[in-house]
């Protein structure tokens, strides 16, 4: 899917069943897990494995993503036991 932030745009903090891959089209996304943090520029791509995480866009960006889940299990669900830092802000 094809996806926008607007500046200052941040998701709550939310896992899939399965790895979802970006690739920054234009602006710059910000990425944080329990155990990582990336700001990813245009051009580039990161792949968040299974499990937590959550993404912001202080300035903006257009992204193209893809989400694998396993059959039979849904595609996301909010994470209540994990909400990020001030990293993305």
């Amino acid at each position: 899917m094809e996806s926008w932030f607007t500046p200052g745009m941040r998701t709550r903090a939310h896992s899939h069943s399965g790895p979802e891959a970006f690739y920054v089209i234009d602006g710059e996304q910000c990425t944080e897990t329990p155990t990582d943090r990336q700001k990813i520029q245009a051009g580039e791509s990161y792949i968040v494995p299974k499990g937590a995480h959550l993404q912001a866009a202080p300035k903006g960006r257009r992204s193209l993503v893809v989400i694998l889940a396993p059959e039979g299990e849904p595609w996301m669900k909010l994470t209540s036991d994990w909400a990020g830092t001030d990293f993305c802000q």
